[in-house]
C-alpha cells in the first residue's frame, strides 16, 4: 500500500498545479494567521477551485468550532485539521471529518480515543525536537499507524 501524501500550506495556483501533477492525495490550506503560509478566506476560495484531484484540508489552530464549520462549508473542504490543545469535544462539534494534530507521539489510549471520532491523526515533531520520534511511532499498533500523518522533521 502506497503511503498517502499531503502537501500543506498552498498559497498560489502554481503550487497547487504542481501538487496535482505529482498526484498528492491531500492539499492543505492554512487558516492560522501567525503562519507565513496562511491564506485568507477570500484567497482560499480561488485556490480551492484549482484543487480537482486531491482531498482538501483546512488547517486551523485555536479557532471556535462554529467558525471552522463556516470555513469548511464555504470552501467544501474534505477535512479540518486541528492544531492546539487536542479536545475530543471540539472534534465532535466540527461537521467536517477531523484530522487531530499532536505535538509528539500521543499515548496509545489517547490516540485510540481520538480515532473513534477522527478518521486520521497527525503527529508533528515535539517542541524542541529536530525530528519525529520514529521509534515511538513504530511501537504503535498497525490499527493506529495506518491512520497517521507524519509532519515536521521529515528528511529523505
Amino acid at each position: 500500500m502506497r503511503p498517502k501524501v499531503k502537501f500543506c500550506g498552498m498559497t498560489d495556483m502554481l503550487d497547487i498545479g504542481k501538487a496535482e501533477e505529482l498526484g498528492v492525495d491531500f492539499v492543505g490550506l492554512i487558516f492560522v494567521r501567525s503562519s507565513p503560509r496562511s491564506v485568507t478566506l477570500e484567497d482560499a476560495t480561488y485556490l480551492r477551485n484549482e484543487i480537482t484531484g486531491a482531498k482538501t484540508v483546512g488547517v486551523f489552530m485555536n479557532m471556535p468550532p462554529e467558525r471552522i464549520n463556516k470555513y469548511c462549508k464555504k470552501l467544501h473542504l474534505d477535512y479540518a485539521q486541528l492544531h492546539g490543545k487536542p479536545d475530543i469535544e471540539k472534534c465532535r462539534k466540527i461537521t467536517t471529518p477531523v484530522i487531530q494534530a499532536f505535538r509528539g507521539v500521543p499515548d496509545m489510549k489517547v490516540a485510540e480515543a481520538f480515532l473513534k471520532i477522527c478518521p486520521y491523526i497527525l503527529i508533528d515533531k515535539a517542541d524542541g525536537e529536530n525530528e519525529a520520534d520514529f521509534d515511538a511511532i513504530s511501537e504503535l499498533p498497525e490499527s493506529i499507524r495506518s491512520k497517521l500523518f507524519l509532519a515536521g522533521g521529515l528528511d529523505p
